[in-house]
């Protein structure tokens, strides 16, 4: 059985390899036969190969199931292994809920959750190998957060508890709770989007199922203030979802919104809720919102107040205006 060590991908640096599939080779799933000559890679890295559209089939890319046939040329576009090596860095993590099994934080937005090339040091899992320095292996994430979208993260202590975890994150026994900005006035005033939303992978693109249940907060000049709690958890599902219904998230410039005053998506993982997988108590874990975001909130409000003041004069000026016409 092969063991493999965690790595990170140079994407900038790879090497081409090709295989002739012979008769042995014949009828077994695209996957299955590459992971027998990588041997330094294991089945999900050569799936992620696949997906990333690093690997053709008599020149045409196929999904990791495609079966395989005498005689067909594959050519894999191979990037550099490097070894991963979580480095302990001191960055600032707010530490929400912490206990024997289980730790959650509050990721900052600009933040990513793992080490990649290019940004080894400066992720979720550096700081929590920081803070947690005397204990090895360190929490690992369960689950994931884009890089500029802030709130709560649950890590794991342990095996057995991520395993725990990562089945109640699939099975849906996980509630999540974002708080959003929106561009525009969302209509109606709560309900559920229920529509498929597109799945990016390198050399093509597919379409997922996925259910949103959203209820505004407030409405502004313009913008709304929206809770979403995904059903389903896809990739990039609430900013799609937003998107659909014709009021993208406010910075989100991936999908349709720029901003002059916000420069990342106005969207914050504001609570969890969980059965605890030991303790078999509930937990509701709160992050605060970041400070960008509680400042334009704060704008907001100021300015809704001052509008409100302004109509309210308005209106006086207009009863006495009529009253003197009256008189």
């Amino acid at each position: 059985m092969k063991k493999f060590q965690p790595a990170l991908w140079n994407e900038n640096k790879t090497t081409r390899q090709e295989l002739c599939v012979g008769a042995k080779g014949a009828q077994l799933r695209l996957d299955k036969f590459i992971s027998r000559y990588l041997n330094d890679f294991s089945r999900h890295e050569v799936q992620k190969l696949i997906w990333a559209g690093r690997v053709t089939v008599n020149g045409n890319i196929k999904k990791p199931a495609f079966q395989l046939r005498y005689g067909d040329l594959i050519i894999i576009s191979r990037p550099e292994k490097i070894p991963f090596q979580n480095t302990p860095t001191p960055l600032a993590l707010s530490v929400l809920y912490d206990d024997e099994w289980l730790v959650a934080v509050n990721k900052p937005p600009g933040m990513l959750m793992h080490p990649v090339f290019g940004n080894l040091t400066h992720t979720v899992m550096n700081a929590l190998a920081f803070h947690y320095q005397k204990k090895y292996p360190p929490p690992q994430p369960v689950h994931r957060l884009d890089k500029d979208v802030s709130g709560v993260v649950l890590a794991s202590k342990d095996k057995w508890t991520s395993r725990q975890m990562s089945t109640m994150f699939s099975e849906r026994r996980v509630q999540k709770t974002y708080l959003a900005l929106l561009e525009g006035m969302l209509h109606p005033a709560s309900g559920t989007i229920d529509q498929p939303i597109k799945i990016f992978k390198k050399g093509r693109t597919c379409l997922k199922s996925a259910r949103t249940q959203f209820r505004i907060l407030k409405n502004f000049q313009n913008l709304t203030l929206a809770i979403f709690q995904p059903f389903t958890g896809r990739w990039h599902q609430i900013r799609q979802h937003a998107q659909s219904m014709g009021c993208p998230i406010v910075g989100d410039k991936r999908y349709g919104c720029r901003s002059d005053h916000f420069h990342r998506p106005a969207l914050h993982a504001s609570k969890i809720v969980f059965l605890h997988p030991i303790l078999k108590d509930m937990k509701s874990i709160v992050a605060p919102l970041p400070e960008d975001f509680r400042l334009i909130l704060t704008e907001l409000n100021r300015q809704t107040k001052i509008m409100k003041k302004t109509r309210g004069d308005i209106h006086e000026n207009t009863v006495i205006t009529r009253s003197k016409n009256r008189n």
